[in-house]
């Protein structure tokens, strides 16, 4: 398994795992009914094929919803109170679900029949808004960017055209703005930011980016203002501008390197990525006032990735990157900010337990433990040792280890619940399994 994590003070603590190894953050994140569900990529028991999943933390663990997908899952939106997911798979929990798919609380159920992958998706006058990268919906011409009312799909004005990809779609002011690479929007030539009025295209001042192939990676409305972040900027622009509806103009101090995220909390920009302030020292995640950034907290101590997502949540929020746990190797990390101490907290140990109740084997694996765990060791319910699974492993802040359901003489254990008991350093944690026939 891998890791979602909190910070205290300069150091990240991993947290809960995933069902499986997770190989990337998280790509997206949302509240779903009060619950964090985020997308990510794992890899199934063997480690050696790769798996695609939504899943939900629920008492610090991570829940699969449905099966799996086939391929990334690259958005995920609330509508109506239901939630969808966007990506490059046309396939969840075997089930045929082409680039975008409906949670009914059980299954992941298909929207439409889309012919490509879609990357974005927004809440748009009470409609759900898909922009990607694909031509039809349901047979009829759309041109990578459609509105879904719950009944039918609506082409906007001839769609996005010209060699085009729709990566961003948000709401800013009561209209549509829709960004990423493209040189048409409807019967206009707009390149790569356009704004839609619930009839027609328009074109957001004249942002002057510096190649025709030219993109926006990340955009969003942040008060009054729009913000891009995009590498084909004016030179001495670095890689955020602003709009405040009259012109365009570059954010100061400037910031340089790859911008991953864009985000509001409390009134104040957030960014994620590879960064730096007027080409100074390198960082992962900023906060910007109008006047300055700044850091949260003090500067992170053996963070070696970035800050790919971003999600304000209650009076904190969670971030999701790649980061490295002072001593341990690489992991990947979702950390919370708890918004009151202005700090990030650890929490115990995790493990989990897969299949349970177990018939024939169960898989135990775990995370969150520092350099060091000790023992995993399976109890009756009487409390008396049944199995020492493993032990004395000083290198590993995570792992893994099979339970063949036979005791340490190699005897079928009997039916009945069994608890499972890893100690490390930082504590121990305990967990039920039910042994059946």
């Amino acid at each position: 398994t891998d890791h979602v994590a909190t910070k205290e003070g300069t150091r990240y603590e991993p947290l809960h795992p995933w069902p499986r190894t997770i190989v990337s953050p998280p790509w997206r994140m949302c509240n779903f009914n009060g619950e964090l569900v985020g997308g990510a990529v794992f890899t199934t028991t063997n480690n050696h094929t790769l798996g695609f999943a939504v899943g939900k933390l629920v008492n610090n663990e991570w829940v699969l919803l449905g099966g799996e997908f086939n391929d990334l899952v690259l958005d995920l939106v609330v509508y109506k109170g239901e939630l969808y997911a966007a990506g490059i798979f046309t396939e969840a929990g075997a089930k045929k679900v082409p680039f975008l798919g409906r949670w009914s609380g059980e299954a992941w159920e298909p929207v439409a029949e889309f012919s490509g992958p879609v990357a974005t998706l927004a809440v748009y006058d009470d409609k759900l808004v898909a922009g990607g990268l694909f031509d039809r919906v349901n047979g009829e011409l759309m041109n990578n960017i459609s509105a879904w009312n719950g009944e039918s799909w609506e082409n906007l004005d001839g769609g996005i055209t010209g060699d085009a990809l729709v990566l961003d779609a948000f709401v800013h002011q009561g209209t549509l703005i829709a960004t990423g690479e493209f040189r048409w929007a409807g019967p206009m030539r707009i390149q790569s930011i356009a704004m839609w009025n619930g009839s027609s295209w328009a074109a957001i001042g004249n942002l002057d980016l510096w190649s025709q192939s030219s993109r926006i990676d990340r955009a969003m409305s942040w008060g009054d203002e729009i913000v891009v972040a995009s590498s084909y900027l004016q030179e001495d622009w670095g890689e955020l501008a602003t709009w405040n509806g009259h012109s365009w103009k570059p954010v100061f101090p400037r910031l340089f390197g790859s911008v991953y995220l864009l985000e509001e909390y409390r009134g104040n920009l957030v960014v994620g990525g590879r960064l730096s302030v007027e080409r100074g020292r390198r960082h992962k995640l900023l906060q910007y006032d109008h006047d300055r950034w700044s850091s949260f907290g003090r500067e992170e101590e053996g963070v070696v990735g970035s800050a790919d997502s971003f999600l304000p949540f209650g009076d904190g929020f969670y971030v999701a990157g790649g980061f490295r746990v002072t001593g341990s190797d690489a992991s990947l990390i979702l950390g919370h900010w708890d918004g009151k101490d202005q700090t990030f907290s650890p929490v115990p140990v995790a493990m989990t337990i897969a299949p349970n109740p177990a018939r024939s084997r169960a898989i135990v694996s775990w995370s969150d433990a520092p350099v060091g765990v000790g023992t995993l060791t399976v109890y009756d319910i009487r409390g008396r040792r049944v199995r020492t699974l493993y032990e004395n492993d000083t290198t590993q802040t995570k792992g893994a280890s099979i339970w063949d359901l036979r005791d340490d003489n190699d005897v079928r254990v009997a039916s009945g619940v069994y608890f499972m008991k890893l100690e490390s350093r930082a504590g121990s944690v305990s967990k039920k399994v039910v042994v059946t026939r």
